[in-house]
């Protein structure tokens, strides 16, 4: 959770220096050797420190790599965060079909698809285009040139910097969406067969429903996001998300209390078949928000590296939260408050997040 905030600096220096490929590589290789170890060793000091390096080069990757969009696209990052997110959902969705599949041989397939893409990257170094290490890339200034042309009112940000109050509201926006969103993929199973009664089978159904709404809807929404204002995108899908959770907290709250009343749980299918069906909404509302939320933030001007770390501390950390906070309250509550903060927080935030805004208009800044 806090290696992007500790090595933002370091992070900083390899992009300025444009050895990214070099840095990405690198980052691989530490996560490699660490899958490769996790397999073949047995002392718990080790194993803990195999997973905290591993977990530190994912967290870098993800903070380079969403730097990176964030640098190149500008506040134009929406539609190519939202393709790289769908990518990362379809990850996570295939990636336990995948243990189950290659048992205890998935560590060294881990480690063999990391060396691939590290070696694959070095050579894009050593024989490819050298990167160059000016603050705007030359893919951003193609881009911007490509944009003023169909939008001539689109002015490039230059190196006008986000405020900080607008960053310190998305990094506690942050912070609480991805903790709603972990504690639904960590605790939904267990709520369901611990709070409600549900057969395994059945109670497997809800997290999948979400997070399969969720990533389809990812998949969706890529061609077309870039036609929205990340802003109004972002307030839309946070009120549709509040009424999702709304929705979660009532159907639980009836299904728990026909449950006390002595009914079976075959005979709530209907109440089951809704929960269903508000996973699914909840799933397709909460879908944009990241991407959306990024986008929105780049509109305000450019991040330095260290503002990056602090930002993307906040979304691994509200992860992090979201395996632990469910089990201090029920789980309807946590997604019932989570999304009611979020929407406060955007809400007392509306000159910086607007409802509505000329997507051609650089606007809100101090």
């Amino acid at each position: 959770s806090f290696a992007p905030v500790a090595l933002s600096t370091t992070l900083g220096r390899i992009f300025a220096r444009g050895e990214l490929q070099a840095g990405f590589a690198g980052l691989l290789v530490i996560k490699m050797l660490a899958e490769l170890l996790v397999s073949r060793i047995a002392y718990p000091v080790l194993l803990d420190l195999c997973y905290l390096s591993s977990g530190a080069a994912v967290a870098l990757l993800d903070t380079s790599a969403s730097f990176l969009v964030g640098h190149i696209y500008g506040s134009d990052c929406a539609g190519p965060m939202m393709l790289y997110c769908a990518a990362y959902g379809a990850g996570s969705m295939l990636s336990p079909w995948l243990i189950v599949a290659l048992g205890e041989s998935s560590w060294d397939a881990m480690a063999l698809s990391d060396c691939a893409l590290a070696a694959t990257l070095l050579l894009l170094r050593a024989f490819g285009a050298p990167e160059r290490p000016t603050p705007e890339p030359q893919v951003k200034a193609q881009h911007v040139a490509q944009k003023a042309a169909v939008e001539p009112a689109a002015q490039p940000r230059g190196s006008k910097r986000v405020p900080p109050r607008v960053l310190k509201a998305a990094m506690a926006f942050m912070l609480i969406s991805e903790c709603f969103e972990a504690s639904m993929s960590s605790w939904c199973f267990t709520y369901a067969v611990r709070d409600l009664g549900l057969a395994k089978a059945k109670a497997a159904m809800l997290p999948s429903a979400f997070y399969l709404s969720f990533t389809a809807a990812r998949v969706a929404m890529v061609p077309v996001i870039d036609r929205f204002v990340p802003s109004t995108l972002t307030n839309v899908a946070v009120a549709l998300t509040l009424c999702g959770a709304l929705g979660f907290y009532i159907l639980t709250s009836t299904f728990l209390q026909q449950r006390s009343l002595g009914r079976e749980v075959d005979d709530l299918e209907f109440l089951y078949r809704s929960l269903l069906g508000c996973l699914v909404f909840l799933g397709a509302s909460t879908c944009p928000i990241f991407a959306a939320m990024w986008a929105s933030v780049r509109r305000h001007g450019e991040l330095t590296a260290a503002e990056q770390g602090r930002y993307d501390t906040c979304v691994n950390f509200g992860m992090t939260a979201g395996m632990w906070v469910p089990g201090l309250a029920p789980l309807p509550k946590v997604e019932l408050v989570g999304a009611l903060m979020i929407f406060l927080i955007l809400s007392s935030h509306r000159r910086d997040f607007p409802w509505l805004e000329d997507k051609n208009n650089r606007l809100h800044l101090p």
